[in-house]
């Protein structure tokens, strides 16, 4: 078993599978896939802060597009 705990998420390697909890965007994701099936992302590449920004700019035009429809 292999652990990769990483800010807002966790990688678990187990029996041939990878498990991907994250919490990062408070969206509570789950994900598995086969071990080496699918590249997982490099610790330097991910950013929460991009991804809250992400919500937070589709949560402005949400709330523009409710605003403003006839």
């Amino acid at each position: 078993m292999k652990i990769d705990v990483r800010e807002g998420c966790v990688y678990i390697e187990l029996n041939g599978w990878t498990y991907y909890i994250d919490d990062s965007t408070n969206e509570q994701f789950m994900d598995k896939w086969v071990t080496g099936s699918e590249e997982e992302l490099p610790k330097e590449e991910y950013d929460p802060n991009s991804f809250a920004e992400m919500e937070a700019n589709e949560g402005n035009a949400i709330e523009h597009y409710e605003n403003n429809k006839q």
